[in-house]
């Protein structure tokens, strides 16, 4: 299927605006991080009328809940932002997880975690492991651990950990074009990284070390595509086929999948990194079929 007229002129503006040059090299992305940090995490939209949101804080870091206003909650999602573990959340985020709070009835907890390169090694996973046990603690109804990009290799790393320690991280994992293996090994992400028009490899690698520190980059808890994924929860996974993380992505589905866990792959070969998260046909498509997984799971 050919791309829709919005996805093309999305891709268009990314190539035109140049959004891979704050990956170009570890220069530009230790550039673009301190841009973030004078700027800050967006902020999630005020006034909405049918969701409501409130924030905590934890070990001095922002969490946030997001409810339906006037609807019983059926499902409860702990999603964990992308943005290379090294960039805040963005307004991109914030309107992905309103439409599913809306159209899926979800209690979605949204920590703002430890980044690099002010934080590293373990230094996330401790924090999002701490507040997934009180959180799956006080579950009242079906839950899901989410994230997309690095918030969705977190998330995997997370259920491993938590399979490890003998608890069940969720009833579903769903991770948006995950970043699986910082190091990015696979010879297949050189070939598309020419045609990316969101990440570039060098930036991309450089992030990855910056996350890792003094663990190393090959560190399961750093790349869980690394660790044994035996046990975990079935898991919804979206990847683009225009996407350097694309094909490590891949593989670690079919790692899983022969590890006997249960994956629903759903691979769109014309689509960049994070599409779901924007506005085109495309993701419009694929945020209903997060929101039929979810009600699913409340049904």
């Amino acid at each position: 299927m050919s791309r829709s007229l919005g996805a093309l002129a999305t891709f268009t503006l990314l190539r035109l605006m140049r959004r891979r040059r704050i990956y170009a090299s570890r220069a530009a992305l230790l550039e673009g991080v301190a841009q973030t940090r004078r700027v800050g995490p967006a902020a999630p939209p005020s006034g909405l009328a049918d969701v409501s949101v409130t924030m905590g804080t934890r070990d001095g870091c922002p969490v946030y809940v997001l409810r339906p206003a006037r609807r019983e909650v059926q499902v409860q999602v702990l999603y964990l932002h992308g943005g290379a573990y090294c960039r805040p959340i963005t307004r991109f985020h914030w309107h992905l997880l309103i439409d599913l709070a809306r159209r899926a009835n979800a209690e979605i907890l949204v920590p703002l975690y430890p980044l690099a390169p002010e934080a590293c090694g373990l230094s996330a996973l401790h924090f999002v492991s701490g507040l997934h046990t009180e959180w799956a603690s006080r579950a009242a109804a079906p839950t899901v651990l989410m994230g997309d990009s690095a918030g969705g290799g977190l998330a995997l790393a997370l259920a491993v950990a938590c399979r490890d320690e003998g608890r069940v991280a969720a009833e579903r994992l769903m991770l948006i074009t995950p970043w699986v293996d910082v190091a990015v090994p696979s010879a297949e992400a050189q070939r598309i990284d020419a045609s990316d028009p969101m990440l570039a490899l060098d930036g991309v690698r450089a992030a990855g070390e910056l996350y890792a520190g003094e663990l190393g980059v090959a560190h399961p808890s750093i790349s869980p595509a690394r660790a044994d994924l035996r046990g975990l929860p079935s898991m919804t996974m979206y990847v683009g086929g225009c996407d350097v993380l694309g094909p490590d992505a891949l593989e670690m589905a079919a790692q899983a999948r022969s590890a006997g866990v249960v994956v629903d792959l759903q691979v769109q070969p014309d689509m960049m990194h994070v599409w779901p998260l924007l506005g085109f046909r495309e993701a419009r498509d694929a945020r209903s079929h997060m929101v039929a997984t979810l009600r699913n799971l409340s049904a």
